[in-house]
């Protein structure tokens, strides 16, 4: 639950409202259901709260009949923290782990797919209180400590674990994902991989125990067959389709795998779920999606939109997370470098890393305190050009790309200082 603190303050009320299309108080309806998943101690949600944001939160705490704290002036709220290794003992692993994380994920395939096939318009207060989640709650855990590889963000905080990294491949890993009821959407076991002794009877799992726990009837779904396969192997598998409950009735496929008579797989699926592990080659994968993406950029070279009238919001200072950003200069020479520095034809397909600015923006050094710095100042740098929304945070990753309103920006203010005096005079 720590880490729901860090899920806030990236997105924030507003800015989750606006992603869906919902006032405040709908977006702070959806952060109170996924705390529903809690259970004692308190951890932090949230502090240095303004006062309406506290209101809207506290209010759908109440509503949500969710436990909480008050701190202070009633800036600081306190949450129960999760409850997700009951369901894991529930199923028969009760070995204690020695490492475990926790954090939320932003169902984004979703969202999409809801804006585009709900005909006239997306319902969004109903499609935030309803299934599939907009939110969904992690938990993995380990039989040793988790090292992860990567950085955390922006932040560039080292050894924060998350729901990819390190990768699930240990044997005895486990991976729990609940919806903001508390209904389980996934769950996955790496089985040992060497057993003694081997050879054993394997008994049908109870399935109908993993239905109930991700609130499903299993009466009202039709065996099928399996498509999808996780990284826990597996001598048993199955499938059912059948529909979400409530709004909707969207399309939905329960996916199950056991070993040796235990479940180490089960899975809640809609059309919209994108194959993570699957070649680029697949029409859903890297291959789509860096085309879209070229194509975007193409469409930004030409444009009407007078310079004076793209870069005036972009010249101004703003508030981002509560924090000041100042404007840019579009004729200082360090705002122009760094301009040209993301909007180079390598970051088109695959974005850029805070790494990839250094190198291009700042001396070569193996000085760990000088890498620090340096990557303290690129990390500067991205905030204020996501302030403006001149980039975007590609999710899942610790790359960026240039926003199709940041590609027209730049691209302007970059021609417009390439120009000469006469070239200026002859368009004005």
């Amino acid at each position: 639950m720590e880490q729901f603190l860090g899920f806030l303050q990236r997105f924030g009320l507003g800015r989750l409202a606006a992603i869906l299309g919902v006032s405040a108080g709908v977006a702070a309806a959806l952060f109170a259901l996924v705390l529903n998943l809690g259970a004692e101690p308190k951890a932090l949600l949230y502090s240095n709260l303004d006062m309406k944001e506290a209101s809207s939160i506290t209010q759908a705490l109440d509503q949500a009949g969710v436990k909480y704290e008050a701190k202070g002036d009633g800036s600081t709220i306190m949450v129960p923290r999760d409850k997700a290794r009951e369901l894991i003992q529930s199923l028969g692993y009760t070995a204690p782990p020695d490492d475990s994380a926790s954090g939320f994920y932003f169902n984004q395939n979703f969202l999409d797919e809801a804006a585009k096939d709900d005909k006239p318009l997306p319902h969004w207060d109903e499609i935030a209180r309803s299934r599939p989640a907009v939110l969904t709650f992690w938990y993995r855990q380990s039989p040793e400590p988790m090292l992860p590889r990567g950085l955390t963000d922006d932040m560039l905080i080292p050894g924060t674990i998350d729901e990819d990294d390190p990768q699930r491949t240990m044997s005895g890993m486990i991976d729990v994902r609940l919806d903001p009821q508390g209904r389980l959407v996934y769950f996955e076991e790496i089985p040992p991989e060497k057993e003694d002794p081997a050879g054993q009877v394997s008994p049908t799992p109870d399935w109908k125990a993993l239905f109930a726990a991700a609130g499903l009837d299993m009466s009202k779904f039709k065996p099928a067959t399996p498509i999808w396969t996780s990284l826990a192997a597996s001598d048993l598998r199955q499938a059912w389709t059948g529909q979400w409950p409530g709004y909707k009735s969207r399309p939905l496929r329960v996916e199950a795998a056991a070993w040796r008579g235990r479940p180490v797989f089960f899975s809640l699926y809609g059309p919209w779920t994108r194959a993570g592990r699957m070649p680029s080659s697949e029409p859903t994968g890297t291959s789509q999606a860096a085309n879209e993406r070229y194509l975007e950029a193409v469409a930004t070279v030409a444009g009407s939109t007078p310079l004076a009238q793209l870069t005036d919001e972009v010249c101004r200072a703003v508030f981002w997370h509560g924090q000041r950003q100042r404007g840019l200069n579009p004729l200082a020479s360090a705002d122009a470098l760094l301009l040209e520095a993301i909007n180079r034809g390598e970051f088109v397909v695959n974005g850029f890393r805070n790494r990839d600015l250094r190198g291009l923006l700042l001396s070569s050094t193996q000085q760990a305190q000088e890498v620090r710095r340096q990557s303290a100042a690129i990390t500067r740098k991205l905030r204020l050009l996501r302030a403006h929304g001149l980039i975007r945070k590609i999710p899942k990753t610790h790359r960026y790309q240039v926003s199709p309103q940041g590609r027209e920006i730049i691209t302007a203010i970059l021609a417009a200082r390439q120009a000469n005096t006469a070239t200026l005079t002859q368009a004005a």
